[in-house]
């Protein structure tokens, strides 16, 4: 914006201009309380545009001429993404805000309201009408709009009632050196889209003209008809606020009662000002602070997302623009749903910056796991969308890429084993954990994310977990869904449920030091939870789990299947006695129970084929022999398990 002349535009609705001290005092002061400057005080040009003169006594001459042509490039699609995302966190953060200041009471009876409402519908139909039936005043009205824009610089435009309608209708024809930063209507009515015919929803939008457009409305209001515009117009994000109660029907059109909300004067404060640009980092100044361990896998998922941009190409500069307006985005929420809670946590793990995540995640979390602990991390990456809750396609080839480079940063140094031929093992186990549950409908990529997280003290256990929690009792907490942390949640379960628990170590869970029965109590607490998740899910955590203990056979690491098939032979028991029971009542759950039940068998029988059990054989021999003793070679007593129960804590 620097060295641009800023304006800030406000575009009048049905009934006519309404006077500058009316728009932009409610306007000021809500920017005020957003922490902005007054922009009559910061050398912001101010401008109204009027047109109801040119619309009810129009005037002979062509429309204004379209100056925008053809399409976006990547470039502005991904700016105008990065404007929206921003709106929509405003809105997040001022969602629940009323009015600041002085709007009347207005109490009616019955009879009064009737004729206030009937007079604004009155207004609404012979204006609106005419604009939408009269080519002449229409074009009447694009020549007065257009002639009083800036012809240059950056704008800020909001448009009120029939005004939105008049500024939408004159997108492509404003003049081509003049950018929108953010067009923001309020009370408007082109969610009544049979009514403007020469408005098509869903047509080329310019975002390279305008870089982001809010549409603000109140359920109450009824020019808006109670609706917002984004089911037309998906370019617009919606807002829905709630200005007064039904008595002020006829007040929450006003426009003054729209500019009064705290999200118009920061929606506007954030176009013209923007906010301070994080300077950029450098390698002598990444951070060095401990972060709580509690943070480490959504530290190296985001690492992870990080590789997925810098490995793009430069041949697909269009996908690389969609996925980093994803990953900010994903992070902003992941930060925007914890903060508030992590305040509440006297104990809680001090929240990484954004700047953490986005720019030094892999710096924070390298060297924190071995290569063992790494798998079920890693299986749960490659399982989940690396930028949730989005889900954008990854080439394999281009997943391969950045996996090589993601391990080469966090790995512990030392090992023999190269990062090309860990990734290798991963994508190849995960491909033949996929294989061997048949059903290739059930995409892992789509279901792994929001399925599983063990929560311990409610939404934002991750942020929350204290240093010293028990591993037991964490696993015994209920298993939740957690938004951007889904994909994390999925990674623990993996880690949880393929024996793996030194994995959960490095996730800020302790080991518990409960007593046998406890833990033993833990384990069949957790196997049954995990069954009680969706056919969808459980599949989804099947692969994960199954390809962990691949991987672990190629890289010949200690193998984790004897464990996982008790976790699953637990679970299977769960699945079995529910399924029975909804079976016995005709309940019409008994599908999904059935579901569940074929997917537990198929991966038990890939682990009794894959990694036949040294104990299930000794059995089978035990029974079909006819006569004599049973004798153990070495090599066979040294296969048996050391564990007769699933290991869920380290």
């Amino acid at each position: 914006m620097t060295g641009q002349t800023q304006t800030l535009v406000f575009v009048h609705g049905v009934g006519g201009m309404i006077s500058r001290e009316n728009w932009l005092g409610p306007l000021s002061e809500s920017m005020v309380r957003a922490g902005h400057s007054r922009p009559e005080k910061s050398g912001i040009k101010i401008m109204s545009i009027r047109y109801q003169n040119s619309l009810t006594e129009p005037t002979d001459g062509k429309p204004p001429a379209e100056t925008w042509h053809g399409r976006s490039d990547a470039a502005a699609h991904a700016d105008f993404q990065r404007g929206r995302h921003s709106a929509e966190r405003l809105l997040v953060q001022h969602r629940y805000d009323p009015p600041l200041f002085g709007l009347e009471d207005l109490q009616p009876g019955a009879p009064l309201l009737a004729g206030a409402v009937e007079k604004l519908s009155r207004l609404l139909r012979e204006e609106a009408r005419r604009y939408r039936t009269d080519a002449r005043a229409r074009a009447s009205v694009g020549r007065s709009v257009v002639g009083q824009l800036p012809d240059q610089g950056r704008a800020v435009i909001v448009a009120h009632s029939l005004g939105s309608v008049v500024m939408l209708d004159l997108l492509k024809k404003l003049p081509p050196d003049l950018t929108v930063d953010r067009l923001i209507t309020i009370g408007s009515p082109l969610s009544l889209a049979s009514f403007w015919p020469f408005i098509k929803p869903g047509g080329d939008f310019p975002h390279d003209r305008v870089k982001s457009w809010v549409n603000v409305f109140d359920s109450l209001d009824p020019v808006s008809g109670g609706l917002g515009v984004a089911h037309l117009h998906p370019e617009a994000v919606d807002a829905a606020v709630h200005v007064g109660s039904l008595h002020r029907l006829v007040s929450n059109h006003a426009a003054s009662a729209y500019l009064s909300l705290p999200v118009l004067g920061a929606l506007v404060g954030d176009a013209l000002y923007g906010v301070p640009t994080p300077k950029a980092s450098t390698s002598d100044s990444l951070p060095d602070r401990v972060r709580g361990s509690a943070w480490m896998p959504f530290l190296l998922a985001s690492a992870y997302a990080r590789q997925l941009s810098l490995t793009c190409g430069d041949r697909r500069t269009r996908w690389r623009g969609r996925f980093d307006t994803a990953r900010s985005t994903s992070v902003r929420r992941l930060l925007d749903g914890v903060n508030d809670q992590v305040l509440e946590q006297p104990d809680a793990h001090p929240v990484p910056t954004e700047s953490d995540f986005l720019d030094h995640a892999a710096h924070l979390v390298e060297g924190q796991w071995d290569d063992q602990e790494l798998v079920p991390l890693v299986i749960g990456l490659l399982l989940g969308s690396p930028v949730p809750p989005f889900r954008l396609d990854i080439h394999r080839d281009h997943q391969g890429e950045a996996l090589v480079s993601l391990l080469n940063r966090v790995r512990r140094r030392g090992s023999d084993l190269s990062d090309q031929r860990f990734a290798t093992a991963l994508l190849e186990s995960l491909e033949d954990a996929k294989d061997a549950l048949g059903d290739s409908s059930l995409r892992g990529f789509l279901l792994l994310g929001g399925a599983l997280v063990l929560a311990a003290t409610g939404v934002g256990v991750m942020a929350a977990a204290p240093t010293g929690l028990a591993g037991a009792a964490l696993l015994t907490s209920t298993l939740a869904s957690f938004g951007p942390g889904g994909m994390v949640g999925g990674m623990i379960t993996i880690a949880a449920a393929s024996g793996a628990g030194s994995a959960l170590v490095g996730a800020g869970i302790a080991a518990s030091g409960a007593e046998q029965a406890a833990e033993m109590r833990a384990f069949v607490r957790f196997a049954e939870q995990l069954a009680q998740q969706s056919p969808e899910r459980l599949a989804s955590a099947m692969r994960g789990v199954l390809a962990t203990v691949l991987v672990q056979e190629r890289l010949r690491m200690p193998s984790k299947a004897d464990q996982l098939r008790q976790v699953v032979t637990q679970a299977l028991a769960s699945v079995v006695n529910e399924q029975n029971l909804h079976h016995e009542l005709r309940s019409r759950e008994a599908t999904e129970w059935e579901a569940r039940r074929k997917i537990l068998l198929r991966g038990l029988e890939f682990l009794d084929r894959r990694f036949p059990s040294p104990g299930r054989d000794l059995v089978v021999r035990a029974v079909t022999k006819e006569s004599g003793e049973l004798t153990l070679s070495a090599k066979e007593r040294q296969a048996l398990p050391h564990v007769d129960r699933p290991a869920i804590s380290s």
